[in-house]
């Protein structure tokens, strides 16, 4: 049936992104949602493959479709939160995370909200929302990263670094994770030689 296929090329696409090959994720998701364009899950697959592609435009109307497809989802509403993130939205961001904050994606809800504080220069509301989303899920590296980066705002150099020392040990495969501690490193040296 067109529906499982479309599921299971979505799911395809995904480990794509996650293995590095965004060209692959790209081909997956289209084809996936040209078997299934009715349905949310191809869409936020694609939503992610774009991004991977570094296209934000079509991750948001990748995103924007599935919303209109499972406007009740909080999984959905939040890649749209996520996204606003990445475009530098927190107001809208943080209202759109605020309505996921009861659902079952309440800790990625707190981390999506923990950027949206930080984005809009307030670190300890970050930490706040970075410590509920650790709260559940401690393995979420993510939360650690974001939780680093609110401490060191708040001059804790130490924490903060610690903090993304846990992130990359969550995800040692996670270049992001690894450059944002290079830098946390590279700071507490500079400060040191003052």
């Amino acid at each position: 049936d067109s529906l499982q296929r479309a599921q299971a090329l979505a799911l395809q696409a995904v480990i794509a992104i996650a293995q590095g090959q965004p060209a692959q994720a790209d081909t997956l998701s289209a084809e996936a949602t040209r078997l299934a364009p009715t349905h949310p899950n191809p869409w936020l697959a694609r939503s992610y493959a774009r991004q991977a592609a570094f296209d934000l435009q079509g991750a948001r109307a990748a995103a924007s479709t599935a919303a209109g497809l499972a406007p009740t989802d909080d999984l959905v509403t939040l890649r749209l939160a996520e996204l606003d993130v990445a475009g530098g939205d927190y107001r809208a961001s943080r209202r759109r995370a605020h309505a996921a904050l009861d659902g079952p994606q309440a800790g990625l809800a707190r981390r999506i909200l923990g950027f949206s504080e930080l984005i809009g220069d307030d670190a300890g509301a970050a930490q706040i929302q970075f410590e509920a989303a650790m709260a559940a899920d401690p393995l979420d590296p993510l939360a650690r990263l974001g939780l680093g980066l609110a401490l060191i705002r708040q001059d804790e150099l130490s924490a903060g670094r610690r903090q993304m020392e846990i992130a990359v040990s969550l995800d040692p495969g996670q270049s992001l994770l690894r450059s944002y501690l290079a830098k946390a490193q590279e700071l507490g040296t500079a400060l040191m030689a003052d």
